[in-house]
């Protein structure tokens, strides 16, 4: 974790890793701003990149090529990553609800989830088919249905995909280019291909159009036009004109939509939900808080969900996330009209198209891998690590405080202050309350000059402490590893964990964000302490250069139960 050789004054949290998100993290890596603590919550730890992913699937690349690596970003921009997903606002406080960890503070926000086909409105497709995103469980299905043909070669694989956009045509045809590959000849793979609408890719123009559906015709593609899937089984899927076709596996590649609690937080949405925002990519609702990418439409400039846009969007997001910190103007963004698309065919060639002019060639696949793999290779070569930039104030409350580094006061050995802690051990409380036991005499329900506890009679107490710099970029997250680390010590010797005191070091930062960091911390600490049935009596609390924490922890254990 690095040190924070500047005061922390303002949380600016990110919620996921898309493409808009992670040119944005590398601008921050290139161009810091101190006093700013970025923070970006992810569900996992490599996104992919959209590009690539076709390519993927068909095999030309591996996971890593196409993949770009959140945790390395993340250090790179000085960021802390937490591992989790967000499922909802509290914008009253200024915090996002996370599925797994307490609700996490901020002062500027910025969301960029993507989006997930339209399952909830058809019977079963929830429940049976598999969505094209979230990516990582589609890769994962992806992968396992390989595996499994790869093991049974000879059997017959039939595939269902529900959308005839540039997703679903694309999908069907690396899929089936994959799969030949894997196929003995012997065995046959059927991929059957349904639209509710008379064409295919209604967007792109009649040359694009009619070019795919001869490629699809072509290659024993079984087409489904003009069918409205209305119930999908284990097995099947169910039209509305009564067509039923068998399919082992059934993927989901239809119209984008956001999660509800999006709209369910207060934030202004379209009538699909997502979020509304101005030309400076801002919440029109909540002007503290940004969206890019699919999860955004633009006012006054509407366009496809493409990852196109989100791409384009990463340097204006981050100017003006910039900008709103240093409370200087944001510059208005105005996304191109049209757009080019190149489209995979799955075996080298690619299909371009842009407004009304298309094109088929080797060459194109050839320039869209060199266009892809020079996009990733900003997130797999990153430059030298980050370097501060700018000495401007950054304003909180409006307030403006200087972040340069400077000789922090040690007064009263640096301690926290008696009122922020009470603050953080009541809120951790409410999370996880303090583990009552009968042999504690004296702790932090009832404060004093230190704590007491009972040895029971015919017990021994077990002794032990650690302490550790922090090892990753989640205060949440090393709270538990380094309590678990801790306990181990007692449970080695035998013993029953039964009290511990905290000593801990949180980075410079004006009194809030000090508070935010000892609760992510403490609440990771106070689970596994409840989850020991061990009691926290108390501890030490100081600023220092970077995190830090520790505990001393006592045990019991009868003589003939110990360990040596």
């Amino acid at each position: 974790m690095q040190q924070a050789s500047h005061l922390i004054v303002k949380d600016l949290v990110l919620i996921g890793g898309g493409h808009t998100h992670a040119i944005a993290l590398l601008m921050f890596g290139m161009k810091s701003l101190p006093g700013l603590r970025l923070t970006l919550i992810s569900n996992t730890c490599h996104t992919p990149y959209s590009g690539m992913l076709p390519g993927h699937v068909a095999g030309f690349y591996d996971f890593d090529q196409c993949h770009i690596d959140l945790r390395r970003l993340g250090q790179f921009a000085q960021a802390q990553l937490y591992l989790d997903g967000a499922i909802g606002l509290d914008l009253d406080n200024n915090k996002v609800i996370c599925a797994n960890r307490p609700p996490v503070a901020f002062d500027l926000l910025s969301i960029d989830i993507g989006s997930t086909p339209a399952q909830e409105l058809v019977p079963g497709a929830a429940e049976y088919a598999i969505p094209a995103k979230p990516v990582a469980e589609f890769l994962s299905k992806w992968d396992q249905i390989l595996a499994e043909f790869g093991q049974h070669p000879a059997k017959t694989l039939s595939i269902g995909i529900v959308g005839g956009g540039a997703g679903g045509v694309e999908l069907a045809m690396t899929m089936q280019q994959r799969l030949l590959k894997v196929k003995s000849q012997n065995s046959q793979v059927k991929i059957h291909l349904f639209d509710r609408g008379a064409e295919l890719m209604p967007d792109h123009n009649r040359w694009v159009r009619r070019r795919l559906q001869n490629i699809l015709i072509n290659r024993g593609i079984q087409l489904y036009l003009g069918e409205t899937v209305c119930a999908v089984l284990p097995d099947k899927i169910c039209c509305e004109s009564g067509l039923v076709v068998d399919c082992n596996y059934i993927f989901w590649v239809t119209q984008a939509s956001a999660p509800h609690w999006i709209k369910a937080s207060g934030l202004q949405t379209d009538s699909k939900g997502f979020i509304l925002v101005s030309d400076t990519l801002q919440s029109l609702s909540h002007p503290h808080i940004f969206a890019a990418g699919d999860i955004a439409t633009m006012v006054n400039h509407p366009r496809p969900k493409a990852g196109v846009f989100a791409v384009r969007q990463g340097k204006p997001l981050f100017a003006n996330l910039r900008a709103i910190a240093l409370c200087q103007p944001l510059q208005f963004y105005q996304p191109q009209k049209l757009y080019l698309s190149l489209i995979g065919t799955g075996d080298g060639n690619a299909i371009a198209s842009w407004g009304p002019f298309g094109w088929q060639s080797p060459l194109l696949w050839r320039w869209k891998d060199y266009i892809d793999r020079k996009f990733m290779d900003r997130f797999q070569n990153l430059p030298p690590m980050a370097r501060v930039s700018s000495q401007q104030p950054i304003v909180t409350n409006n307030q403006k405080l200087t972040t340069n580094n400077q000789m922090h006061c040690a007064g009263c050995g640096s301690k926290v202050g008696s009122t922020t802690l009470e603050r953080v051990l009541q809120r951790v409380q409410v999370e996880y309350p303090i583990t009552a036991r009968d042999d504690i005499i004296l702790g932090l329900e009832t404060p004093d000059d230190a704590a007491v506890v009972e040895v029971p009679v015919g017990q021994l107490m077990v002794h032990t402490v650690d302490y550790f710099r922090a090892l990753i970029n989640d205060p949440y997250t090393f709270g538990q590893i380094a309590t678990n680390h801790c306990l181990s010590d007692i449970f080695a010797m035998g013993a029953t964990p039964q009290s511990a005191l905290a000593v801990v070091t949180v980075p410079y930062a004006t009194e809030e964000k000090v508070e935010e960091t000892l609760y992510q911390l403490l609440c990771g600490a106070m689970k596994v302490l409840s989850e020991a049935q061990t009691s926290l009596v108390g501890g030490h609390t100081t600023e220092g250069a970077e995190l830090a924490f520790g505990l001393s922890c006592n045990g019991l254990v009868t003589r003939d139960r110990l360990l040596r």
